[in-house]
């Protein structure tokens, strides 16, 4: 048979400017409007980013936010008081051949929907402009919000869209540009209880979208960009999202991605439940929200009593954030990314992202190590994602671990997979041979995944489940094959000697073990931590898959 070859696709890596401090004093930008981005394209060569998100922001001159409201001062780095044109472009284009670095895309964040007629003509007259800066620097997307009317309902919400949106797109559409949605519900937007600012803020709104945008031809202008610390602040999981995107036949949806670390503060989930925020957070007076800009800037604790901000790849794996939000791990977020979405990494970015609070700093001496490590550590994860999956689902099943391990064909055969995951490898073995019976060994969630495959696969008529922990649960014996793959690695040596010493008990004469494994190095690329908080395997239950 021919073999595959080993050909690991990372992602394209990039890096957002607009959730950081301007690194050029707005004085000197005012007065020199391109400086701040050839400035931004120097300072990403001495960080090594071969790309950026370039923000751009309506001045804060123009805008219809308070600056007491603001989090952060209008990170305004493509600045559009004027209309963008040949000359500044042609400035801008020789600075990225100098750097080396590209414009991944072009963000402008705001509400397209915005219920003043006022201000949501000169916001989407601004995004025009953007539109037009695209062009002119050679980027085929921009990425922002859609928005809501907060006076609205849904349904009006998707009748606006169709008004007020469907224009935008039509214009990117003659453009040749594509917007990425990215799909922050926006809770502090406004002083109101409203919770999800932003209708474009899960799969269902995003399909309901969609299917508005084919009815006008301009569907292929609307794209999700992905941002999986939403994902998390909403009680949603990365994998079941895309999942079901997958199911639904709208895997193709998500096109980009950005990278931040969050995590749930359980205590506030506790006190406030999901889409709660504190009475006492201050930015309503006597009944009705409060005119003042600085209680107004209070909105923002809808979110901040929910979850915090930390360094990408740090987020703290408490069984809160991470058994019900699995997006917290970034290898596993990576992997369900090219196993479930129609996406090609060679032409998807990966924007690293930063709200996290040490790093909304004007310093660049201090801000260079803070974006150098998080960039390091994005591009290990996402070199060792593309790794696994390159080697667990095109070069392996294309050569057959399977046949590797040729097994008795006269009579039944048993095959225990330990730490199963997707399943794929017990699955090869039933797929070789009719006479196998796999039995799937891991966390119940997991095993949800591996049913699935089984089905897809044909035969969860021979594929059973048993949850629960490898090192505790008694699986029993009389096994021909027990596969330990992408496992061991976990642990120290002695662990695996025991748990080796339990696989060799199981086996019967003649039987074999078969393993897989990688070495993680010191860059820090590492797998995820076992998951041995994740509850007792002392009450396993062998379940079958059949239908």
């Amino acid at each position: 048979m021919t073999a595959r070859a080993f050909e690991p696709r990372p992602m394209r890596l990039s890096l957002l400017t607009a959730a950081l401090q301007e690194l050029t004093p707005r004085d000197r930008r005012d007065a020199d409007p391109d400086l701040a981005i050839v400035d931004w394209l120097q300072f990403a060569r001495q960080l090594d980013c071969p790309a950026i998100q370039l923000s751009a922001a309506l001045h804060p001159s123009q805008a219809d936010v308070p600056a007491e409201a603001l989090l952060d001062p209008v990170a305004n780095h493509l600045d559009l008081r004027t209309p963008f044109d040949r000359t500044r472009a042609a400035r801008v284009l020789a600075a990225m051949r100098a750097t080396g670095t590209q414009l991944s895309d072009i963000g402008y964040f705001d509400n397209m929907l915005a219920a003043d007629p006022a201000a949501r003509r000169r916001k989407q007259e601004f995004m025009l402009r953007v539109f037009d800066a695209a062009v002119l620097l050679g980027v085929d997307a921009v990425c922002g919000f859609v928005g809501r009317n907060p006076a609205l309902e849904m349904e009006q919400n998707l009748a606006m869209f169709e008004a007020e949106f469907i224009p935008l797109l039509k214009e990117a559409k003659a453009r040749g540009l594509v917007y990425r949605v990215e799909q922050c519900p926006m809770p502090g937007w406004v002083v109101t209880d409203r919770w999800h600012n932003n209708i474009a803020y899960a799969p269902g709104p995003w399909i309901a979208l969609h299917r508005i945008c084919e009815r006008h031809g301009v569907g292929e202008q609307f794209r999700i960009h992905y941002d999986p610390s939403h994902a998390i602040l909403m009680g949603q999981d990365s994998r079941s999202v895309f999942q079901y995107l997958k199911d639904q036949g709208y895997n193709f949806l998500i096109t980009g991605f950005h990278v931040k670390g969050q995590v749930i503060d359980a205590r506030g989930v506790s006190a406030w439940g999901y889409g709660g925020q504190t009475l006492q957070r201050g930015d309503w007076r006597n009944g009705a929200p409060s005119p003042l800009p600085a209680d107004q800037g209070n909105a923002w604790k809808k979110q901040t009593v929910l979850c915090e901000h930390e360094l990408p790849g740090t987020a703290r794996h408490d069984p809160l954030a991470y058994l019900q939000n699995r997006s917290v791990d970034w290898l596993d977020h990576q992997l369900a990314a090219r196993e479930l979405l129609d996406i090609d990494p060679a032409k998807t970015w990966l924007v690293v992202e930063h709200e996290y609070p040490p790093a909304r700093i004007q310093d660049p001496a201090l801000l260079a190590p803070i974006l150098k490590g998080s960039l390091a550590f994005t591009r290990a994860i996402d070199e060792a994602a593309a790794a696994m999956y390159s080697l667990q689902h095109e070069v392996l099943p294309a050569q057959g671990i399977a046949k590797l391990v040729a097994v008795e064909q006269t009579r039944p055969v048993k095959v225990l997979d330990i730490a199963a995951g997707h399943g794929i490898f017990g699955i090869a073995f039933a797929q070789q041979y009719p006479n196998v019976e796999v039995t799937a060994l891991d966390w119940p969630t997991v095993l949800d995944v591996a049913c699935e495959n089984a089905e897809r696969f044909g035969v969860n008529e021979r594929f059973a489940t048993l949850a629960g922990s490898a090192f505790e649960l008694d699986w029993g014996g009389g096994y021909d094959v027990v596969l330990v793959t992408n496992f061991l690695h976990h642990f120290d040596p002695p662990t695996c000697e025991r748990l080796l010493r339990k696989v060799h008990a199981s086996l019967n004469p003649g039987g074999r073990a078969v393993t897989l494994e990688f070495v993680p190095n010191e860059a820090p690329v590492k797998p995820p931590p076992a998951a041995s908080a994740s509850g007792s395997g002392r009450a396993g239950r062998r379940t079958a898959c059949a239908s």
